[in-house]
């Protein structure tokens, strides 16, 4: 449920989908504040989590997400600000990310909405900022979760690493 753009109609016609999987175990990671709001008003059993693609990087930003989400996946960089992360009060309510790819460094991130678009067949193309903005290309990041840990955070996002071509691995 990551994208930009959600229509009523198009809800509806997955309602479905929502009711199959409506129970408390579940959790859905939503970017689209109307489509969170609908599914919170329908199937309350949900765990609702705001996505990382809404760049929550404040902490009035992410005070005001807790009166959608349940939680919300904060951008990779804030793994690295440590004085921002010590001063979130609901650290329960946080998810980072235990490992990070090319959004680290972007700064754009215009693959975002151009997915968005793409996937809901309202035109454009892909696009990416590697080629027209210079960055450091640092592959795949761990960070050490015991720092997090020991600040209060428990809740990761694993992201899973692309194979690498010479191993499969």
């Amino acid at each position: 449920m990551s994208n930009h753009y959600a229509e009523p109609e198009e809800y509806e016609r997955n309602l479905p989908l929502f009711e199959k999987y409506h129970n408390s175990m579940n959790s859905i990671i939503v970017t689209n504040d109307d489509l969170a709001r609908w599914i919170r008003r329908d199937f309350p059993s949900f765990t609702l989590d705001g996505s990382v693609i809404k760049n929550i990087k404040t902490h009035r930003k992410i005070d005001q997400a807790f009166d959608v989400y349940d939680s919300v996946v904060l951008p990779m960089r804030l793994n690295e600000d440590f004085d921002f992360l010590e001063k979130i009060d609901a650290k329960d309510k946080i998810i980072l990310f235990a490992n990070a790819g090319c959004a680290l460094t972007c700064p754009s991130k215009l693959c975002y909405l151009s997915l968005s678009k793409l996937n809901k067949y309202k035109g454009g193309k892909f696009q990416c900022s590697q080629s027209i903005k210079d960055r450091d290309q640092l592959g795949m990041v761990d960070f050490p979760l015991e720092p997090y840990i020991e600040m209060g955070f428990h809740h990761f996002k694993l992201l899973r690493a692309r194979p690498h071509q010479s191993t499969g691995y």
